[in-house]
């Protein structure tokens, strides 16, 4: 009996087993890194079932994989109706030890078959080669000579032997697929239950028994293995163009390309897929960390990669693609590339400002010339970003200045504070940027001359002198200025070398001149004396002090000996009669309101100051006209009234063509009008000063109109028109018509009337009246035959 440690044979085409102990091929196995795949090839179509012919898959120790074929188009589409079945499986494998395997063949509705079995510690060894079939259990086997018809794992097997048999199921029987549909995904399910051994299936088909209009899918997606090495790069460096092409090791190989495609899955942290890249070209990736994974996939369902949704990771896309009902035909390789991606520093940019002829260090070159420099500068990471150097050369310069000053005074420009004399001076300075700034500085003194000399005195016989500025200084920037004070008067313009002036006083002279933003003046003052003896000012002025407005009163000065005669002044609106140069005057107070009356005594020297009184005047009063109706009715009683007037102590009203019913002497009357045609409402106001003029307002008195004559044609036939009216009427605004038997059919208010007799009218009549704002005339009528 072969027993499970039996010596190892040829089981890895790529290694040469004469080479390796049983152990250190055992080592090799477990170190290899591989995932779960499937491997299936393009579609066809096979005369008596479905299968894969070309599905390699390395079976390491414990290895468990599901190898799918997908079934549509049957004709006889339901198992164990009409003859259809599986009439037959075949399955190409070798193991190491063929007791550690369970393959199991499961329908597409859930019934399954186990095909080689069981599980146990006996078994086939080292180099043994099974290209086996399993048939119905009602059909005859033809296992390989030695063995049974129903397969069991515990047969001495032996080693290096290559087996082609026929076989019962280890466990159930093909005709277990009773039920069902035929098309779906039918799963081989391959368990290898111990450890230590290893093996690879090559391939396995399903014979239906009605083959008929049956389409066979089987994946063959391989993403192989991405051996790169990982990569770190800048972002956005060309260095993330990234080439990795999968590795295929025998017996792997790429799927057919013209019916597979290939891209890479990029994922981030978590595994979360981020995107698909066919590239793969992540240059447009921000800084971070990614995995590239390979995916290979059947280019027909393209359309069914799930699309990146924050969420799905690349061992869940894994997963889905390994179940039992993967979203498409893919595969995922069994290593992925780690991409670290580092951020570009940003970009620096830099202004510096130096003396020449000193220099500026960036980056290790030294700039002496003033402009902008770029530099690409590279990380220690490999990252590059641009360095710009805004570079400004002060130059060493020379300053000229020029200021002037007026005399006794010193320079105002910084650092010259201390120079108070005409001249040259210089003093070297450094700027703010450390740099020789040399100052020149020629400093001018502007020296000005004031003098005043008076021709003399002031007295009555020489009214005005001239004060001469002679001996000041002159030219043309030279300004005079003259001015007075201590009682003394200018005559003329005052901005002359010389000035004229006609009182004593004190007169000065400001001499000043402009230059270089400097204004320098000098001043001198002189006095001239008045020699003249004017008049005094009259001591009072007698009179009344309140006046009513028209009164003629009498104003007397006090006599002054010196005094010629007198200048008097009185308000607008008053007149002075007889001679207004004597002592004493007569007024006319015309004016309403108060005022002065002033007087100066005058002479050959001058006239004095005036002296003034304070003349209050009462103005005669004044009422306006009465304010109320001026159309009345006769009979009517009417209310009238003026406004309060000012300085008024009475009034008194007048009535022609009415009476005053109440208010006589006050502002507010009540009137009762007769029948007059017309009448008037007088007022007039009493107070301290007289009697105002009469105000009048003139009323017109209205009675209602007289009764209208009605004309027209007192004959009339039914049904007919007719025309009637009435003479205007005096006073009267409108009229009133009425009709028995006929209808108003225009006219109504005015004097001319159109009327519609009734067609069984035998008679009739129309009557009219007169009317206005004091009431209506009786009807007068015309009977109409």
């Amino acid at each position: 009996m072969n027993t499970k440690f039996a010596p190892l044979q040829n089981i890895l085409p790529m290694q040469n087993p004469s080479t390796l102990s049983r152990k250190s091929l055992k080592t090799f196995i477990a170190t290899l890194v591989l995932g779960l795949l499937i491997h299936t090839v393009p579609s066809y179509i096979s005369a008596q079932g479905c299968g894969c012919t070309n599905c390699p898959q390395f079976m390491p120790d414990n290895f468990v994989g599901d190898f799918l074929i997908n079934v549509d188009g049957a004709d006889n589409p339901t198992l164990g109706q009409n003859g259809q079945g599986v009439c037959g499986v075949t399955m190409h494998l070798d193991h190491e030890y063929i007791g550690d395997l369970t393959i199991m063949l499961t329908s597409p509705s859930g019934q399954s078959v186990t095909l080689i079995g069981p599980e146990g510690f006996f078994g086939g060894t080292d180099g043994d080669d099974w290209n086996i079939s399993f048939v119905p259990c009602m059909d005859p086997a033809s296992p390989d000579p030695g063995f049974s018809d129903t397969w069991d794992n515990n047969q001495n097997w032996g080693q290096n032997n290559f087996y082609s048999g026929s076989y019962y199921p280890s466990s159930g029987c093909l005709e277990d697929f009773n039920s069902g549909p035929v098309d779906g995904t039918w799963t081989l399910t391959v368990v290898d239950g111990q450890a230590i051994d290893v093996g690879n299936f090559y391939d396995y088909e399903i014979i239906f028994c009605d083959p008929s209009g049956i389409m066979c899918f089987s994946c063959a997606a391989d993403a192989g293995d991405l051996n790169q090495p990982n990569v770190t790069a800048c972002q956005g460096s060309a260095d993330l163009n990234l080439t990795l092409p999968p590795t295929y090791v025998f017996p792997f190989s790429p799927p057919p390309v013209a019916e597979y495609s290939y891209t890479y899955v990029v994922s981030g942290a978590g595994g979360v897929i981020l995107a698909y890249e066919p590239g793969p070209d992540l240059t447009g990736y921000d800084p971070g960390n990614y995995n590239l994974c390979g995916l290979s996939y059947y280019t027909l369902q393209e359309a069914d990669i799930p699309a990146p949704n924050g969420v799905l990771t690349v061992s869940q896309l894994n997963g889905q693609l390994n179940g039992g009902t993967p979203p498409f035909c893919g595969n995922i390789s069994g290593n992925c590339v780690a991409v670290t991606i580092n951020a570009n520093p940003p970009d620096e940019e830099v202004f510096e400002e130096v003396c020449a002829p000193n220099c500026f260090l960036f980056y290790g070159t030294n700039y002496c010339q003033q402009g902008t420099y770029v530099r690409t500068i590279t990380t220690a990471q490999g990252c590059t970003y641009q360095a710009t150097l805004n570079l400004t050369v002060h130059q060493p310069a020379t300053t000229s200045l020029t200021e002037f000053v007026c005399n006794g005074e010193c320079a105002t420009t910084s650092g010259f504070e201390d120079r108070c004399s005409q001249g040259n001076y210089q003093e070297l300075y450094q700027t703010e940027f450390g740099c020789d700034s040399l100052v020149l500085l020629n400093l001018q003194v502007l020296n000005v001359i004031a003098a005043a000399n008076p021709a003399g005195d002031i007295d009555c016989n020489t009214p005005s002198v001239q004060i001469s500025g002679a001996g000041s200084s002159t030219g043309g920037t030279v300004s005079y200025l003259w001015t007075a004070s201590n009682g003394g008067h200018i005559v003329g313009t005052n901005t002359n070398l010389n000035v004229l002036v006609d009182e004593g006083g004190d007169y000065e002279l400001r001499v000043c001149r402009s230059g270089g933003g400097a204004f320098c003046c000098d001043s001198v003052s002189v006095n001239v004396a008045d020699n003249t003896l004017q008049p005094d000012t009259p001591a009072a002025i007698s009179g009344p002090a309140s006046l009513c407005q028209g009164d003629i009163a009498t104003y007397t000065a006090t006599v002054v000996p010196a005094a010629t005669s007198y200048a008097w002044t009185v308000p607008p609106g008053v007149t002075i009669n007889g001679d207004p140069t004597a002592s004493s005057i007569d007024v006319t107070w015309n004016s309403n309101a108060s005022g002065q009356i002033c007087v100066s005594s005058v002479n050959d020297c001058g006239t004095s100051p005036a002296i003034c009184v304070t003349i209050s005047i009462t103005p005669a009063p004044a009422p306006t006209t009465p304010l109320g109706d001026n159309t009345v009715c006769a009979g009517a009683q009417e209310s009238y009234s003026i406004p309060i007037v000012a300085n008024a102590t009475g009034y008194s009203w007048t009535i022609t063509g009415g009476i005053i019913a109440s208010g006589q002497g006050t502002t507010n009357v009540i009137v009762d009008w007769g029948n007059s045609p017309s009448g008037q409402i007088c007022v007039n106001a009493s107070g301290a000063c007289g009697i105002s003029q009469d105000v009048c307002l003139s009323v017109q008195i209205t009675s209602p109109p007289v009764s209208p004559v009605v004309l027209g044609n007192a004959n009339a036939c039914p049904g007919s028109n007719a025309t009637y009216s009435v003479a205007n009427i005096a006073g009267a605004t409108t009229y009133t018509w009425t009709v028995t038997n006929g209808s108003i059919t225009a006219g109504q208010g005015s004097n001319t009337l159109q009327v519609l007799w009734d067609v069984n009218a035998a008679s009739g009549i129309v009557c009219a009246n007169a009317s206005n704002l004091c009431g209506a005339s009786s009807d007068n009528c015309l009977n109409v035959s």
